[in-house]
């Protein structure tokens, strides 16, 4: 069932790479630009991290999907977040926000708004499509702010993206994205760290490793 889905991610993925590339002029240009030539081990630890609200909250709650497979942990968790943070991140949002100099609300809000229409299929009620629209493009929102303040390194949204998926789909069984309260405080929770983590962590001698200095 994941066949035609898995496709089109992948196209997500190698479609900017392609277009960036011929526009910088090389590979490695094309990947620099997009932000996936950067080092991704720090940003990994900074999603890791700043998502434990989410999967100690679930754990505690137990919350476990036993139905879950290998092929739904790779794509659904990780294979899809990449896809969608190249795209609208680092293609969309960062060539709007980067080349084109356009205001970063406004750069953001685009892609943000057609992220967050892909999720509509999920449901047919009103109140729940609102919902829905409104929780995906908090976190588009929050995703070109964190790509942006690490130095447009395309891995800490992803990382981010990715953790939150993770616990999403391993530890609940929820089939939107709107989910329940629980669910939200500490989805919520996590992203509140996040930002805790930028603000503090380059002020402390124990996290300063952990997120770049503030530049520019």
């Amino acid at each position: 069932p994941y066949g035609y889905s898995f496709i089109l991610n992948m196209l997500g993925i190698l479609v900017p790479i392609a277009v960036v590339s011929v526009m910088r002029g090389g590979l490695v240009a094309g990947l620099k630009d997009l932000g996936l030539w950067a080092d991704p081990v720090r940003p990994l630890l900074f999603g890791l991290i700043a998502t434990a609200p989410s999967w100690i909250g679930f754990l505690l709650t137990a919350h476990t999907n036993t139905g879950y497979t290998a092929r739904e942990f790779i794509l659904l968790c990780w294979l899809f977040p990449l896809s969608e943070e190249v795209w609208f991140r680092a293609f969309a949002f960062g060539q709007l926000f980067r080349r084109a100099r356009w205001n970063f609300w406004v750069a953001a809000l685009v892609p943000t708004l057609v992220f967050a229409s892909e999720h509509l299929y999920q449901s047919h009620d009103p109140m729940k499509l609102v919902g829905i629209l409104a929780i995906t493009a908090f976190g588009a929102l929050v995703f070109s702010y964190f790509f942006v303040r690490f130095g447009f390194n395309i891995w800490a949204p992803v990382a981010l993206h990715a953790f939150l998926n993770t616990w999403w789909e391993v530890f609940t069984t929820n089939q939107t994205a709107l989910g329940g309260w629980s669910d939200n405080v500490f989805r919520f929770g996590s992203i509140a760290l996040a930002f805790l983590l930028v603000w503090g962590a380059p002020r402390t001698r124990l996290l300063s490793w952990l997120v770049p200095a503030r530049s520019g």
